[in-house]
């Protein structure tokens, strides 16, 4: 294991301990079977970027990045995290030893980035299909990002409200001076405006740069299955975004076709994170007579 240092633009240091991926360790999830290798793989340029601190996080991202080398086994996956991980999935692993444990710690990884291509995902994602997409988009576009569900939760004087917020747990870019300066400025709203989360920051940063060429994605390729989600005809959900107990189990549901769709959480199932997939009305009284017959 071959270890380096270097200086991060936050002052942080990063320790770097590098290894070859043992092949034999990435295990296949569980009823995989339906999902499909990426046809089209993406190249050497891009690549996959998680940041986790704590064994739980680190498992997270683990079970997430195999998920990806189901679909993608080509891909290059880079974790940036406090510990070193017990899987083997990661092609190399950056400990980081100055993490601040709070939304901070996401952004300096980013301007490491060891891709051309990037796409940061969080710990609680599972891919269920090509990323190669994503990789054609950034040959013509800075940035790649989703809106969340809520539109102006966090009121910023001088952004409208039709300008709405956007949710960090899936950002593709292209590494450049643009999304560098984006990134950098981003670091520092965090830190000046106060908030825990970091979407707020976020959306100021892209609010004030009239330069990054940003693209907007469809929810798709960040479905958050803990609120109302809707997928659009002739699509599948390519990034499902939440904690499940069967991850398998919700890409089939929210996949089983492709015709539009409306998508909750169950009430009496939310232990267990279950989804209701609806597609008409009538999806909706069977499965309420079927819940109620079920008590």
């Amino acid at each position: 294991m071959r270890v380096r240092t270097i200086e991060a633009l936050t002052a942080q240091r990063l320790t770097v301990m590098t290894s070859d991926r043992d092949l034999n360790q990435i295990a296949t999830t569980p009823g995989n079977e339906q999902t499909s290798v990426d046809p089209q793989p993406t190249t050497a340029s891009m690549g996959v970027l998680y940041v986790a601190t704590g064994s739980r996080y680190i498992e997270e991202a683990s079970t997430s990045a195999r998920s990806l080398r189901n679909v993608a086994p080509a891909i290059r996956i880079h974790l940036y995290s406090d510990q070193e991980p017990s899987s083997g999935i990661f092609d190399q692993v950056d400990r980081m030893l100055d993490f601040r444990y709070n939304c901070h710690d996401k952004v300096p990884p980013l301007l490491h980035s060891p891709f051309e291509k990037t796409v940061f995902l969080d710990t609680d994602t599972y891919i269920c299909g090509s990323l190669h997409e994503l990789e054609c988009l950034l040959d013509r576009y800075d940035l790649l990002i989703c809106h969340t569900a809520f539109r102006d939760p966090n009121p910023i004087e001088g952004i409208p409200s039709a300008f709405t917020e956007f949710n960090t747990g899936m950002i593709a870019f292209r590494k450049n001076e643009r999304t560098s300066r984006f990134l950098r400025r981003w670091l520092e709203l965090y830190d000046e405006m106060g908030y825990r989360a970091d979407q707020p920051s976020f959306r100021r940063a892209l609010w004030e740069d009239d330069q990054l060429r940003f693209y907007t994605l469809t929810p798709e390729y960040n479905f958050r299955t803990i609120f109302p989600g809707f997928i659009g005809g002739g699509s599948e959900v390519k990034i499902i975004h939440g904690r499940h107990r069967d991850w398998e189990r919700i890409r089939r549901r929210l996949n089983k076709t492709k015709e539009p769709r409306v998508v909750i959480l169950s009430p009496l199932d939310r232990w267990s994170r279950r989804v209701i997939v609806l597609r008409k009305w009538s999806d909706l009284v069977k499965t309420i007579i079927k819940r109620w017959l079920l008590r």
